[in-house]
């Protein structure tokens, strides 16, 4: 895992959930999580399946309904909410009335970004499609050389970007998406995916969830700082 990346902040969560499970049971001790990294992509997702040593994916997910249904997994309640978010050059203006401008936007292949442009736009050649991986080293790459002017990513993963593309931070400038601006921006969510047989581990996990506020605004004010904190608790 990347320093800064969803992935860090949702194994410290699951820290504090099983921490907080041990508590509950009047347990001493700690439960040491071990993980390993993968790419984002199908080798990611077939960790659930053919790996035993492996019960959860954290990694910044976000649900829906296609992916549970595909990837044969159930997600977990929401880890965070979030913006998508648009990275241009400096000085450009991606925005009027409420719609973006950009001439050429892209997005990384094989996920909800590329959904998202293609509900905006369809099939028009104003969308570029990333599908050479790493994505978003071809994408940073693109902008930098003026290929594209501009491209959507989940903005939980710009902290992230910056650490390996440092350049970003005098060259480049990113937009949340919001609602308010545009009803056709969302906010998104984010949460594990588990094996569907393994159903104490989800009903657990997602009883502690529904009260983890205090847990979750504490690690996005250390991982996520620039974001803003949606509560997820029922009120």
């Amino acid at each position: 895992m990347t320093e800064m990346s969803p992935s860090e902040s949702e194994v410290e969560l699951l820290n504090k959930f099983f921490a907080a499970e041990m508590r509950a049971r009047g347990l001493a001790g700690k439960v040491e999580i071990e993980y390993r990294q993968a790419a984002w992509g199908k080798r990611l997702v077939d960790l659930l399946k053919d790996s035993d040593d492996v019960d959860i994916l954290a990694s910044g997910i976000t649900p829906t309904p296609k992916r549970e249904r595909d990837w044969n997994v159930r997600f977990s309640r929401p880890t965070i909410k979030f913006y998508s978010a648009a990275v241009t050059l400096q000085g450009t203006l991606p925005l009027k009335e409420g719609n973006l401008t950009l001439g050429k936007i892209g997005a990384a292949n094989n996920t909800t970004n590329k959904d998202f442009l293609i509900s905006l736009y369809g099939s028009s050649e104003r969308v570029y499609i990333e599908s050479e991986s790493p994505y978003y080293d071809h994408l940073v790459d693109r902008l930098m050389h003026n290929e594209i002017q501009g491209f959507v990513i989940d903005s939980l993963y710009y902290p992230q970007l910056i650490a390996l593309h440092p350049e970003l931070l005098t060259k480049a400038q990113i937009l949340f998406l919001r609602p308010v601006v545009n009803n056709k921006f969302q906010l998104w969510t984010a949460a594990y995916a588990l094996r569907p047989q393994d159903v104490d581990l989800i009903n657990e996990l997602n009883n502690y969830l529904l009260t983890a506020d205090n847990d979750r605004k504490l690690l996005q004010s250390r991982y996520f700082p620039e974001l803003p904190f949606f509560p997820l608790a029922p009120r």
